[in-house]
């Protein structure tokens, strides 16, 4: 898929790009594709940092190969082909600063989980809630987050008028003096965690599979349940640019017409059953 104005920038470039400009160079790189199997989308020749580009576990793709979401079978391939000691998840299309992965490892080594909070970009500036977005911006043209006629008007409550589409928990760790431990449900994006801890609970928990929701919340409840809560640090200098992109390929995930099951009666049950 492409990055929304921008057709001839490749959705991983940008990624690759600030990854190489990484002032912290003790880090490996795990790329799970769901896409193309062994044929790798990028050249991946000449890089400053070892990369392992792998397909998603046989056991891990029950629902991609009905064409449905598999986000927690593809996280969790990347957590058994992991070596390092901190874990941290990091979406294509997306672009840092040169201290991006060092403030990770520094929340880490004064024992917090750091979670970077983004800031969306659209035809390569920050995306505002204006016209170009209400025809453009992948929320108000492709998301099924919203009900259709309700789209605009809930995009409006969230970001407002001319508002910066941003990460909803930035304006709440700024009024907090800019720093602040979040709850667990607060707990998803670019977000980091031990891989002992992660092992710990095994990983995502799969039944969250077949749509896309909670997945990443689910595991901040369940590292908070194995005795890590009080650990995710937030932090309005730690960002990270998302440039929006067109819908991922129907080929890849059938667009949902209506919910085979209810994530959120999964995650609540995870917490009664105390599941980690």
């Amino acid at each position: 898929y492409s990055i929304i104005g921008q057709p001839n920038l490749h959705y991983l470039k940008p990624t690759i790009d600030s990854l190489a400009k990484q002032t912290f160079k003790d880090f490996e790189v795990i790329l799970v594709d769901a896409l193309h199997g062994q044929k790798k989308p990028y050249d991946f020749s000449n890089l400053s940092f070892p990369i392992k580009h792998i397909p998603i576990h046989p056991n891990h793709r029950f629902w991609l190969d009905m064409k449905r979401w598999n986000v927690c079978g593809t996280l969790n391939t990347g957590i058994i082909h992991a070596e390092g000691e901190l874990i941290v998840r990091i979406d294509d299309c997306s672009e840092f600063e040169p201290d991006f992965l060092q403030r990770f490892w520094d929340g880490y080594q004064s024992d917090y989980f750091p979670l970077a909070m983004h800031i969306r970009y659209l035809g390569g500036k920050p995306a505002r809630l204006n016209k170009e977005y209400r025809e453009e911006g992948y929320e108000a043209k492709h998301s099924e987050s919203f009900e259709k006629e309700e789209k605009l008007k809930t995009l409006k409550r969230i970001y407002g008028e001319e508002g910066l589409i941003r990460d909803s928990r930035y304006p709440v760790v700024k009024e907090r003096g800019g720093r602040m431990i979040g709850p667990n449900n607060w707990y998803y994006g670019y977000s980091s965690a031990s891989l002992e801890a992660l092992l710990k609970i095994n990983g995502y928990d799969e039944l969250f599979d077949g749509v896309k929701s909670l997945e990443d919340v689910d595991a901040g409840s369940r590292l908070t349940m194995a005795g890590y809560g009080g650990k995710f640090l937030l932090d309005v200098d730690h960002q990270v640019i998302e440039h929006e992109h067109k819908p991922i390929p129907e080929n890849l995930i059938t667009k949902e017409t209506k919910p085979i099951k209810c994530n959120y009666a999964i995650y609540l049950l995870n917490q009664i059953k105390k599941r980690f």
